[in-house]
């Protein structure tokens, strides 16, 4: 009897002991499972935070570029009336005004929002401090840098405005003067090219896209000023017998390329891009920094940026203790 009851104490044992690998196999598969789910989300997490930090940054460049652009634009009006004594004459042709938001400063913009990228995809999975950048944006941030745009926009309209004013009234080797529609017409050309260029100085992400998008939109200018001063009179259409073969004496006077496509967009963007080299050589941002890392040039850029979004001491020391003390079994967890 005793024997038997031996035994089956044995077998009783061996259930019991059966049954707890059985628990502790369901258990593994488990944890295995949750923390497949959790490896999972964490991937969803990263692409969305991926996604989400550069969707951000695209959007409130293209916002404050096309309030740029238009806010240099619409100036060139304002100083062109203090000058004419609020004459009400018109300045740019009907045809320049009318596609200057739809072709000339369109393209560019429409590859930016869809192509740019301050940093690659893998830093950004491989760094997702990243994020925090994005994260700490605020309405003020915003409007500080829409305070930015419009000192660039106010500076870059004095210069477009007034380089080609007092250069375009100089007489030609007949001794004529340019009228104030051509005036205009080599004011607008500057404009375009500045206004491009200073997106181009934002592009950290190129592509033949962007190229493209960006030459197209400056060549093209060429060519329709030439066809649209060439329909009159043939085709009576509003505004082209203003600009009659002005093309054509335009595209012959040095007094054009010199005042109205080489010096305004380098006098105007020469500011722009003293105040960026200044601003990425002492106080760069994170993204600065990971830019240069990315091309090689600061091996220790990376840490640096690191450094920047890393948390206080004191909070990531707590955090760690509340992580490994969630991971703890449950006797030690009660003797804390």
């Amino acid at each position: 009897m005793y024997s038997i009851s031996a035994r089956e104490g044995l077998y009783s044992i061996g259930a019991r002991e059966g049954m707890y690998s059985i628990s502790a196999r369901e258990g593994m598969y488990s944890i295995s499972a949750r923390e497949g789910m959790y490896s999972i989300s964490a991937r969803e997490g990263m692409y969305s935070i991926s996604a989400r930090e550069g969707i951000h940054k695209r959007n409130v460049e293209t916002v404050l570029y096309s309030f740029y652009k238009n806010w240099t634009e619409n100036l060139t009006y304002v100083f062109y009336a203090f000058q004419s004594a609020w004459s009400c004459q018109p300045f740019f042709s009907t045809g320049l005004i009318a596609t200057f938001n739809v072709f000339w400063t369109s393209y560019n913009i429409v590859g930016y929002a869809m192509l740019e990228k301050d940093v690659s995809h893998e830093t950004v999975m491989a760094n997702p401090q990243l994020y925090k950048d994005t994260m700490t944006s605020s309405r003020k941030r915003v409007l500080t840098d829409q305070l930015v745009y419009i000192g660039y926009g106010t500076w870059h309209a004095l210069v477009v405005y007034f380089v080609p004013i007092y250069t375009m009234h100089l007489n030609d080797r007949k001794a004529l003067a340019d009228n104030v529609m051509e005036v205009g017409t080599t004011i607008y050309f500057a404009i375009i090219i500045t206004v491009n260029l200073k997106l181009a100085m934002r592009t950290r992400y190129w592509t033949w896209i962007n190229h493209f998008m960006l030459w197209l939109a400056m060549s093209t200018l060429f060519f329709f000023v030439y066809l649209y001063g060439i329909i009159w009179p043939d085709h009576q259409i509003s505004g082209t017998a203003q600009m009659n073969k002005s093309a054509t004496r335009l595209f012959a006077s040095p007094h054009f390329w010199l005042g109205g496509v080489l010096l305004p967009p380098i006098l105007a963007l020469l500011l722009d891009w003293t105040i960026l080299a200044f601003q990425r050589t002492f106080y760069p941002t994170v993204s600065d920094l990971f830019q240069e890392w990315e091309k090689g040039r600061d091996v220790e850029a990376r840490a640096v940026a690191l450094m920047k979004l890393a948390p206080p001491a004191t909070g990531r020391n707590q955090q760690q203790e509340e992580v490994v003390s969630s991971h703890a079994p449950a006797h030690e967890q009660a003797d804390v």
